[in-house]
């Protein structure tokens, strides 16, 4: 697919504003945009830096989290590490794209996010007894939140890595030529 120098910009532009945006203004828990364009964003800028491109998104954990009050950094730690992961899966796409195959590394960075910080919450916090049930309680009770951050992790997904299948294979081109024919044969 060919792009202009300009089209990397926009890109980012319009995934850092939405992620931010969805971070910020009021939303249900957990169902935002967040872990797609950080998979999205270390597949699609790893074809521009191969060793930062998957750090493309940082920024916009940093900043909402500048702007919502940061907390425990050991917390922060695995948050932002999870976040990190999906965005290396993300790269690792690069020579291998397919929309299932995104869509399978969604899921997985969904539940990699779910395992890790759950386990962090367990571990660093006195919200839970270091038990065995209490790591079981802890996982129970965060099930809906992971419910709403997979279920935004796809849609999103779909949304992302959808227009940018269609994009890449000139679908979308070749409708846009297809509706102008058939315009002009009117």
């Amino acid at each position: 697919m060919k792009t202009s120098s300009l089209t990397p910009w926009l890109v980012y532009a319009g995934l850092f504003a939405a992620a931010a945006a969805a971070r910020l203004l009021p939303h249900p828990a957990d169902f935002t945009p967040v872990g797609a364009v950080m998979l999205f964003g270390g597949f699609y800028f790893s074809q521009f830096s191969r060793r930062f491109g998957w750090l493309a998104f940082l920024p916009v954990l940093v900043a909402s989290d500048a702007m919502l009050g940061f907390y425990d950094w050991r917390l922060m730690f695995a948050v932002y590490g999870s976040f990190l992961l999906m965005a290396l899966w993300g790269a690792g796409l690069r020579g291998n794209y397919s929309f299932r195959r995104a869509m399978l590394r969604v899921i997985a960075g969904s539940a990699t996010f779910f395992v890790a910080t759950n386990f962090a919450v367990w571990a660093l916090s006195s919200w839970y007894p270091h038990t065995l049930s209490g790591l079981v309680a802890c996982y129970a009770l965060a099930l809906p939140f992971f419910r709403a951050s997979l279920s935004g992790d796809l849609l999103f997904g779909a949304a992302i890595f959808g227009a940018y299948s269609l994009a890449h294979y000139g679908i979308l081109r070749k409708t846009s030529i297809r509706l102008t024919h058939a315009y002009h044969l009117l």
